[in-house]
């Protein structure tokens, strides 16, 4: 049996590059936007768009489908994100996921 050897599209896309901003309520955290350049003839700045696409598109990562991601709890997300619901349930107040637990 031959396995597959899944292909990923890697690199920027044209005329555009991948940068990072910080957030503005958690400053910490990397927002990622994509500049796209405008025709020179247009004599106008980059647009700045939000970039989802991870970091396949980003030349300063080394990305690989055969090795795991990073684990993104070292950077605090998943503390937060398990806390503020956490925070929410002690303090007796009614949040979307305690109404969907309940259901």
């Amino acid at each position: 049996m031959n396995a597959l050897t899944p292909a990923v599209s890697t690199g920027s896309p044209p005329a555009s590059r991948k940068i990072h901003k910080p957030g503005t309520i958690h400053p910490h955290i990397k927002v990622p936007m994509r500049e796209i350049s405008v025709h020179p003839t247009a004599g106008e700045p980059p647009v700045t768009v939000y970039d989802p696409s991870g970091p396949y598109t980003d030349p300063t990562v080394e990305t690989s489908i055969d090795k795991a991601s990073p684990d993104f709890a070292t950077n605090g997300l998943r503390r937060a994100a398990i806390s503020r619901p956490m925070k929410a349930a002690m303090s007796g107040r009614n949040t979307m996921d305690s109404w969907r637990a309940s259901a």
